[in-house]
This record gives C-alpha cells, structure tokens and sequence, in this order.
C-alpha cells in the first residue's frame, strides 16, 4: 500500500508486532490484568509465544499477543517488558533462563539446566554441582552483583606462560639438566 502526498509516492512503515522484540523470562500483562512470564518462543513459522495459565497448561499466543485471530480475548497479552534491572538476582535468573551462564560477585558460575527440569546449577571450590530451583535461587543468592559469565582464556600447547612458584622453577633446572647432558653426550 502506498500513499501520495504532495505528488510524491511514499510507502508507510508496518507497524512492529507487539512481541517482536520480546524474550524468555519477560513479564507480560494479560487483558483480563494477570501478569505471565514467558516461557518459550517458538521461532518455527509462524512464530509463537508462550506462558503458563491458570491451569499449568500452556497458553500460545502470535507476535501480536492474540489468543485468537478474530476478537479479544482474556488471554491477549497486551504489554510486554524485561523481568528485571541489569545485575540483579531476577536479571541473572532471566539470562539463564535464555541458556546463558551467569557469575555472582563471588565468582560463583550458575546455569539452568533445560534437560533437568529448568533446575538452576552452580558448583562450589570442590567440584560438586549443587542443583536449586529457580525460586529457591532468588530467595537464597545475593540480590545484585551479577554479570553474564565469561570464562577465561584458556592457555594452549605453545603458548608462553609465566611460571611463579617453584615447581616451575625445578621443572627449567630438569630441563636445563637434561640439555646439558645431551650436549655432553653429543660431544663425545
């Protein structure tokens, strides 16, 4: 569809799908008032969104928030907007909840474990997993402080390190040692 104005042919911009720009984890409001969190997103055509309703069933909407192609209906969502502020706890429970890790100020890595139940997963010094529910998580972790995870570079074959404690320094003396046993043996 275009439109002329003063002799000049434009094309208007379709308005942006309500949930264009939404993701798992935001809070949606409802037309009968209730607020939802979404669950997934289906990216398949046609694209759909989904929370739970009162039933623990699954309730699937369009980009435009519609339970139903034709009329209102109390399901609708009609607003949709992230959970929580960067660094908060909810903020941190929502980056996981799209299968991204998160750090706590401590350093302590969690994720959410989509095979297990959604269950939230972090380990402690010793190795050990340590499996909470997302609602135990926000009641039990500190309220801010959180950063998405990035894990540190890892350090390859060839790579030049620099050693700081004494085993290094007794592993240069080894090797020291055995090239100069292998320079006595050549010149033999």
């Amino acid at each position: 569809m275009t439109v002329m104005i003063g002799g000049t042919e434009y094309v208007p911009k379709q308005p942006k799908p309500l949930l264009a720009d939404a993701q798992v984890g935001w809070v949606c409001q409802l037309r009968n008032g209730e607020t939802r969190q979404l669950k997934y997103v289906e990216t398949t055509h046609p694209i759909r969104y989904a929370y739970e309703g009162n039933e623990g069933l699954t309730v699937y909407v369009d980009q435009c928030g519609k339970y139903k192609k034709t009329g209102d209906d109390p399901r609708d969502i009609i607003s949709c907007e992230p959970l929580a502020e960067e660094g908060t706890a909810e903020w941190a429970l929502y980056q996981m909840m799209q299968g991204k890790k998160v750090a706590s100020s401590n350093g302590t890595v969690y994720w959410q474990d989509k095979d297990d139940n959604d269950l939230v997963k972090y380990t402690d010094g010793y190795g050990q997993i340590w499996i909470q529910t997302p609602y135990m998580f926000l009641r039990c972790v500190g309220a801010s402080g959180w950063q998405l995870y990035s894990p540190q570079p890892q350090v390859e074959v060839g790579d030049w390190v620099l050693c700081v404690s004494s085993i290094c320094d007794d592993a240069i003396s080894a090797i020291n040692e055995i090239k100069t046993r292998i320079l006595q043996r050549d010149e033999q």
